[in-house]
């Protein structure tokens, strides 16, 4: 039997209880926050339910006609097994001023003070954790509209964390304690200031004229002023009116949005294909340039963005969803261990057992120092015997191959018990039907594999006047890589997956989101997620072959936009993708 885990909605409430029950918070205001929280929860509720699971097996118990004719499709793929090929650019030193990074940071090293805090200090650390942990979930829920409070919000959550941590400084008898405290409310302020500071330079760079922002100017000076005296809390106050003023002087234009993209695209690609989703809905139905094949690939075929394309590393998060579904549909949650859902004739080595789906989904399983790699079913089985013991981020495909074989044992199927089929090609048949199943539900299709009569072609840039290269069908290896899909579809399944519940509870959409699963990570160096804006959810591909290259990025902003970018060459003089997209949308406000 498997331990039962609790909701975030219950430890959330149990936090909020604790903030009550505190002698240094009224019973009026923890009573309050308590109940915005339950009634938060509740309004979470779908209206009807989610799409469930794929048909995989029947009522009989035996495999479903569906899964039996994706079977037979699969015996007839190739075993094609990618290796090294699909990786983003090495990340640098953590940004530890970025919001997306500072906040967890100081979250993190407040929860192990508390651990030997005793008395009022306890209590005190304890109210600013639940302080910066709503400040936490406002920035990374961001907005619904086209509204900035929730950085307000945000802030208004840090300011109060900085009254709870002067408490507890007042109440620390030793001085290591008093100095660590000291340290998070000064980083804690400095991150406050760097997010003012961001929203006052896009102000200005729109042409917002010194008038205007003239009351987050002062506010701004007065943060400084108070920082200088160590006057944390009040700097931080100070801080959040400057970016609130400063926010109210700009509106987002979508337009201009879209034409920056192109203006950095320009004459940079043999082909490209971009969307944007606007309040839901696709942004001038998409656009795109150049060619998805030239003359040495005939025939010649103008890109679009309804055209699908291997989107290379992006297939992470696609991978991610379609597990973290399946995970919701049966109750069970990322910290769920995997070792029980692969298949029952493999060996584990030493610590595999350990291992979680959030493990597999954050890169934190220590395959990535092993000698054995690869996706496909036989690798993948070496590489499940091998001893673990460094959970650290380290980036390895491997991980959300993994992944395809571990959705097939959450739904039931153990190849073992299957002798009939060949192993990788039943794993794979289970994992493409539950994922197409899903994503159909939304209107979007996707596959392993190349559909289209005639495929987009990979090539390098300048074009060198030769054929590239013809992306192979990657079924029997899919999940860290493979997946095929248009730029148009591939934002509508990030504004489905931010704006609904049709892939995901809000609740299990939260856990993604904090724990950015599926997603690159700026704690683990990644500078595209941190906008001017707060937190922005995305993952970039890259993949590189001798007659050609392919780069994709989507980008889920915190406001009602995300986007999605599908280069199908090698990039010219332009910005990693990913940063093409954080850097239009900063750049995309008007006075």
């Amino acid at each position: 039997m498997r331990a039962a885990h609790s909701s975030p909605a219950s430890s959330f409430v149990r936090g909020a209880l604790t903030y009550v029950l505190s002698p240094l918070i009224s019973a009026a205001v923890g009573c309050a926050l308590a109940t915005a929280i339950v009634k938060t929860a509740a309004a979470a509720t779908p209206e009807k339910p989610r799409v469930g699971i794929a048909p995989v097996v029947s009522e009989s118990g035996k495999l479903s006609p569906e899964l039996l004719q994706m079977i037979q499709r699969m015996q007839k793929a190739p075993a094609v097994d990618e290796r090294d090929d699909s990786k983003p650019p090495a990340p640098g030193t953590p940004d530890a001023l970025a919001p997306g990074v500072g906040l967890p940071a100081a979250i993190a090293r407040l929860e192990t003070l508390l651990r030997s805090a005793t008395g009022p200090q306890s209590a005190a650390i304890a109210n600013a954790l639940i302080e910066l942990r709503l400040a936490q979930s406002t920035l990374h829920a961001g907005s619904e509209q086209l509204s900035f409070n929730y950085a307000k919000v945000t802030y208004g959550h840090v300011k109060n964390a900085q009254s709870q941590l002067k408490l507890a400084s007042g109440a620390a008898t030793a001085k290591p304690l008093n100095t660590a405290l000291a340290e998070i409310q000064r980083n804690l302020t400095l991150i406050a200031q760097r997010s003012a500071k961001g929203i006052l330079d896009t102000a200005r760079r729109a042409g917002v004229s010194s008038d205007r922002l003239a009351s987050a100017e002062v506010s701004f000076q007065r943060g400084q002023a108070a920082l200088s005296t160590l006057a944390y809390g009040v700097a931080t106050g100070h801080f959040g009116d400057s970016l609130g003023f400063a926010a109210n002087t700009i509106t987002f234009d979508v337009d201009l949005f879209e034409q920056n993209i192109i203006d950095a695209l320009d004459d940079q690609t043999v082909g490209y294909a971009f969307s944007i989703t606007f309040n839901g809905q696709t942004h001038n139905g998409g656009h795109a340039d150049g060619l998805a094949r030239t003359a040495y690939d005939m025939p010649v075929t103008l890109q679009s963005p309804n055209k699908d394309m291997h989107v290379a590393s992006v297939s992470k998060t696609l991978t991610t969803i379609v597990t973290l579904h399946v995970l919701d549909a049966l109750g069970l949650t990322p910290d769920e261990p995997v070792a029980p859902y692969l298949p029952s004739d493999w060996s584990l080595g030493a610590g595999v057992s350990d291992l979680t789906f959030k493990d597999f989904m954050t890169h934190r399983t220590g395959f990535q120092q092993q000698e054995v790699s690869g996706s496909s079913y036989a690798s993948l089985r070496a590489l499940i015997e091998e001893d673990v013991d460094d959970d650290s981020f380290a980036y390895d495909n491997d991980n959300f191959g993994l992944l395809r074989v571990a959705v097939a044992g959450l739904l039931g199927v153990d190849p073992v018990e299957h002798g009939e089929f060949a192993p990788d090609s039943l794993t794979a048949s289970v994992f493409l039907l539950e994922a197409q199943f899903l994503y159909n539900s939304v209107g979007v299709s996707v596959d392993c594999k190349a559909t289209d009569a005639y495929p987009t072609i990979q090539y390098r840039f300048p074009d060198p006047g030769a054929s590239g290269y013809d992306e192979p069908d990657r079924s029997l290896s899919c999940g860290g890589f493979g997946w095929f899909i248009s730029a148009n579809e591939l934002a509508g399944v990030m504004s489905t997956l931010r704006n609904t519940e049709q892939l995901m509870s809000s609740q299990m959409r939260e856990q993604m989101q904090d724990g950015f699963l599926g997603f690159m990570n700026p704690a683990n160096g990644y500078g595209s997620p941190n906008g001017e804006f707060g937190v922005y959810y995305t993952h970039g591909g890259d993949w590189y072959h001798g007659s050609g290259q392919l780069h994709s990025c989507f980008m889920i902003f915190p406001i009602v936009v995300e986007a999605s970018l599908l280069i199908n060459s090698e990039r010219g003089a332009m910005a990693y993708q990913c940063d093409v997209l954080r850097d239009a949308f900063d750049n995309a406000w008007v006075p």
